[in-house]
């Protein structure tokens, strides 16, 4: 099934669609819902506020301006300016293509290469009035925001991508698989932990720090900007290399509630310091995770050295 959907995705005039809804029975079958929910999401659109990134295009805004109920421009740009904060600037800078992904593939099949989304009387209203902190002396009428063809393509272009790197990294790791159906229950549960690994570094929902729940109710924290680039030195890296040896060492000897939990932040660990630029954000927010497993009511009585030397090097990585 893996190979089928890196098949279908590798050819950019192909709906997204159909591998979609296989990933959709791949996460079913694997009992993942990080997958589960972004395709659902991917297929059916998302909500206004939970918009990813990768899904919000540029965009421009025109109106008609009157001034003493007297027409002054028409269908000129809109003078953004005048508003009164930056956040509302934005809002007219962006669109959010929140719709599902069959229907942003077919915003075009009429032949137009722009999108228009009117705002509305009352939004103009709102807006009119918001200006008039600013000294504008006229009224806004026809608000629309607008957006074109190739803005779109290239956020098709984006899921296209992320979906397909992710499908690449589980053909690499497990290139033996065909028929998950057929596959061992630890079988699954490795390539369910290893989509759940790839999707939380790799920023697959929305805004920053936003989580992606895994195993049994845990949450597995990752950051989106400037600082999820920070990568870590060699110095601090050896570090993290000797912590993560001893907490490997307590999991093979002891059992505990979380310790499946702890077992995929390791790995999590592990898969960046493989990386030619592991980055510290997702070291240390995997680090923050196994101290708080370690301290929770099961782990803690065999853990008090562990919990000190992750304290340790949370604090020399800063």
């Amino acid at each position: 099934m893996i190979k089928t959907i890196v098949n279908e995705l590798m050819d950019k005039d192909k709906s997204l669609v159909n591998p979609l809804l296989k990933a959709k029975v791949l996460a079913s079958r694997i009992g993942n819902k990080p997958l589960a929910d972004w395709v659902e999401n991917e297929l059916n659109g998302y909500e206004k506020e939970k918009t990813p990134k990768y899904r919000i295009v540029n965009a421009n805004a025109t109106c008609d301006i009157y001034v003493n109920g007297v027409p002054y421009k028409q269908k000129t740009p809109f003078p953004i300016l005048f508003l009164p904060s930056d956040e509302m600037r934005e809002f007219f800078m962006k669109l959010q293509l929140s719709d599902g992904i069959e229907s942003i593939e077919n915003y075009f099949v009429d032949g137009n290469d722009t999108i228009y989304k009117p705002l509305g009387v009352d939004f103009e209203n709102i807006i009119t009035k918001a200006m008039r902190e600013n000294n504008f002396f006229g009224k806004i009428h026809n608000l629309s925001i607008t957006t074109y063809k190739t803005e779109v393509i290239r956020a098709v272009s984006a899921i296209r991508n992320k979906f397909l790197n992710l499908m690449l990294e589980l053909e690499m790791e497990f290139p033996e698989v065909d028929d998950i159906s057929n596959e061992s229950k630890e079988i699954k549960e490795n390539i369910s932990n290893k989509i759940t690994i790839i999707m939380a570094e790799n920023n697959y929902t929305t805004g920053d720090g936003s989580n992606i729940v895994s195993g049994n109710n845990n949450q597995t924290n990752f950051s989106s900007g400037d600082n999820n680039t920070q990568t870590i030195s060699i110095e601090n890296q050896q570090e993290v290399k000797d912590v993560i040896t001893q907490i490997k060492g307590l999991l093979e000897s002891n059992e505990f509630d979380e310790k499946d939990d702890a077992k995929l932040e390791v790995q999590r660990v592990e898969n960046q310091l493989a990386k030619e630029s592991p980055k510290t954000s997702v070291i240390k927010q995997s680090l923050g995770t196994l101290k708080d497993i370690f301290t929770s009511v099961s782990a803690n009585i065999i853990s008090g050295p562990v919990i000190e030397s992750i304290t340790q090097v949370l604090g020399s990585i800063g």
